[in-house]
């Protein structure tokens, strides 16, 4: 089942838009951890945005958590950053490759 299907089963809405050079697999894996984090805990909304810059990429992810946030270790490369406003969790990691 795609990941679009998957998330229509479960009630949610997808979109996807992939343009530029791919990431390398212990960048996908380290992200895609911290991602499933975020959105396990999700109540009802979850946006992830992915922007790619020169040298990496930027994951933020948006949630209406009202857990604190259960990251999971993130080797040095990867910068994450977390903030929480009410009922809203902000994290975003940045994967730099130079």
């Amino acid at each position: 089942m795609s990941r679009t299907g998957a998330a229509s089963r479960w009630g949610g809405g997808t979109r996807v838009a992939r343009e530029g050079r791919r990431t390398a697999p212990e960048g996908r894996r380290a992200i895609t951890d911290l991602a499933i984090a975020v959105l396990v805990n999700g109540i009802s909304r979850v946006r992830v945005t992915v922007t790619g810059t020169v040298d990496g990429m930027i994951v933020s992810l948006v949630s209406d958590s009202s857990a604190g946030p259960d990251l999971p270790s993130s080797p040095a490369w990867l910068v994450v950053d977390s903030q929480r406003d009410q009922q809203s969790l902000w994290v975003e990691a940045r994967w730099n490759t130079t």
